[in-house]
């Protein structure tokens, strides 16, 4: 008779003065949508900090048994977390990787470089990464 939306995500750590502010905006948004229970357990919280940023859980029911139905509902429950979100300045956070190559430190790309050109530094970037 419920199906459980549970999703979590990370807004980046340069939020913070954001984040008390999205999470009650997005508990508000969410109890606005169709078939949410609010008899059931109903769950936004900052919950840790991650690598990226602030770890927030959000947990809570639809009362109904369609799963193509709640597919609906989820989709609808996600764009309207990613709108408040977006609506506050903020972003859900991606993890970044920098990857530091030494050797190709001074290289310089101005404008499209040939295929042939592309494929020789990619080359040249594996080998580097390969042998060290």
């Amino acid at each position: 008779t419920h199906r459980k939306f549970e999703h979590n995500l990370i807004i980046p750590f340069q939020d913070l003065n954001l984040v008390s502010s999205i999470l009650s905006k997005i508990k508000a948004a969410l109890k606005e949508l169709p078939k949410v229970d609010l008899l059931s357990p109903f769950r936004v919280y900052l919950v840790g900090y991650g690598e990226w940023g602030f770890q927030i859980s959000i947990v809570f029911y639809f009362a109904i048994k369609s799963f193509d139905e709640y597919l609906h509902l989820q989709q609808m429950a996600l764009l309207a977390i990613g709108k408040v979100i977006s609506e506050n300045g903020s972003e859900i956070a991606c993890p970044i990787y920098t990857v530091n190559l030494p050797e190709f430190s001074k290289l310089e790309v101005r404008g499209e470089r040939s295929k042939k050109e592309g494929a020789s530094i990619l080359s040249k970037a594996q080998q580097f990464v390969q042998s060290n």
